[in-house]
């Protein structure tokens, strides 16, 4: 692999100006030729960039469901999220952090965001804001002047769905759904 030294060497200019160079450094205040001896040199030594890797920032991240592990059995949709979103976390490296209701803010002080699962009811939703700290709400939308959230929306889905089977020529199409369970969101 080529250095920038020899790239220097051939286009007879310093280190530091082929560096600049390469790297697009506008500031440089250099001829037009010396730019085109530098690119060619590189393109000579079939120079490639070292890739840099940048570091990612690790958070902290604290979840919040409304459901319990028992609750989440009875519907696996929720189950599935928390089961996706906590295997997706932990592979971009961040430290998850489990909030319960009882959580007082001062204990969560270290964590950099929540991310709430679920509906929640009033005192929830005046809790989480508390913590001051970043929220993001999966699968309701309690305030969004107030909170970030990201919903499905399922109507829309169900009628792209249809439209589709219909567009193929499909007349009797049948339906399973689920049951509510029952819990609301009081604002």
């Amino acid at each position: 692999m080529a250095t920038i030294k020899e790239i220097a060497d051939i286009a007879n200019v310093s280190i530091a100006t082929v560096s600049r160079v390469l790297n697009y450094d506008e500031t440089l205040n250099v001829t037009d030729e010396t730019r085109q001896r530098v690119f060619e040199a590189a393109e000579q030594l079939s120079y490639q960039a070292p890739s840099r890797k940048k570091r990612k920032r690790r958070f902290k991240i604290g979840l919040y469901y409304s459901y319990s592990l028992e609750e989440e059995l009875d519907d696996t949709y929720y189950l599935s999220i928390r089961v996706a979103l906590e295997k997706k976390l932990e592979q971009e490296g961040h430290k998850i952090y489990r909030i319960r209701s009882g959580d007082q803010p001062e204990r969560l002080r270290t964590i950099d965001g929540i991310i709430c699962l679920g509906f929640f009811v009033r005192e929830d939703i005046e809790r989480i804001s508390a913590f001051q700290k970043p929220v993001v709400f999966i699968d309701s939308s309690p305030d969004p002047d107030r909170f970030d959230s990201v919903v499905i929306d399922f109507h829309k889905a169900t009628r792209k769905v249809l439209d589709y089977l219909l567009e193929l020529g499909h007349t009797k199409i049948g339906f399973i759904g689920g049951v509510d369970t029952g819990k609301t969101v009081s604002y």
